[in-house]
């Protein structure tokens, strides 16, 4: 109920007054609280760090960072809760969450509509505008060959859990891939995760039942900073970690590519990684990463 009404009062523009907001609250199938409770509702945000301004009875949240990083306090303290932390994977940090969301003005309703299709089984559908320069490259160049559009990609999602990792907020869930142009036809569901801050045009579908069991502690097992997908390698690494100390040799695996690269780049040549195979050679070329920074040929 608490982030139904964060909900509402973003997306009104002229404000909601408590009898307003009782009501919605109702329509929408939840649990009406008294009036006195919407108050103390009121008096939690603001501890929280979300400013709620009240004009002529009418209160709203206004689209500003702090109310940004407040909501993200409120959304790192709800992943806590033992109500609700089994549909959360991984750590909520609100202050980069708040840079993560930075200047998108429908962050809460995009929370709400994600978890509560979460709760209820819903499937969601939404335009997903890939975070990857690859990705977007290769849907440029499939655009050339086939009608399809070369910006975003149209999704049917069962979302199941909500993931933080690092810097990056993804929803992770049965991704039904269009078998047909017939209704309805679909595929069997598939893995996959989305950035959120990719997602746009995000509407909520029919209730359905979850098929896959998915695991995020196994999906992200070899995770180093942020799971970014792509293949998974076992690799051999060289640490320099003390000037004039003896560089220290580990193998691990990793999942993806990307993630063990901007690991490599970000400690200025304290990794690097020992005969890398070609396919790190050639992502490690085509973002522009100097090759005697962060690997070691023998």
């Amino acid at each position: 109920m608490s982030l139904f009404c964060l909900k509402e009062l973003e997306q009104s523009q002229m404000g909601l007054t408590t009898d307003e907001l009782h009501s919605r609250i109702a329509n929408a199938g939840h649990e009406a609280p008294v009036q006195r409770t919407l108050q103390r509702e009121f008096l939690e945000f603001e501890k929280r760090g979300i400013t709620i301004s009240t004009s002529r009875k009418r209160h709203r949240i206004t689209q500003k960072q702090e109310n940004l990083h407040g909501f993200m306090t409120f959304m790192r303290a709800m992943s806590l809760d033992p109500v609700y932390s089994r549909h959360f994977f991984g750590d909520l940090d609100a202050r980069r969450g708040a840079d993560y969301f930075a200047g998108r003005a429908d962050v809460i309703k995009l929370f709400y509509e994600i978890f509560d299709a979460i709760i209820n089984h819903r499937l969601l559908t939404f335009d997903y505008t890939p975070q990857s320069d690859i990705t977007l490259l290769r849907m440029k160049l499939r655009s050339k060959f086939q009608h399809t559009d070369a910006k975003v990609i149209p999704v049917r999602l069962l979302p199941r859990f909500l993931v933080t990792s690092g810097n990056s907020f993804l929803v992770l869930g049965e991704y039904y891939e269009k078998k047909t142009f017939y209704k309805n036809h679909f595929a069997k569901p598939k893995s996959r995760h989305y950035e959120l801050r990719g997602i746009g045009k995000l509407a909520q579908a029919e209730v359905t039942k979850p098929l896959l069991d998915l695991n995020p502690l196994e999906i992200y097992r070899n995770s180093v900073q942020v799971w970014a997908g792509g293949k998974e390698y076992e690799l051999e690494l060289e640490e320099f970690w003390y000037d004039g100390g003896k560089p220290l040799r580990k193998k691990r695996k990793v999942n993806g590519e990307d993630e063990i690269l901007s690991l490599a780049a970000a400690s200025l040549g304290r990794i690097r990684i020992i005969n890398p195979p070609e396919a790190l050679k050639v992502r490690a070329h085509a973002i522009g990463l100097p090759q005697d920074l962060i690997f070691r040929f023998e």
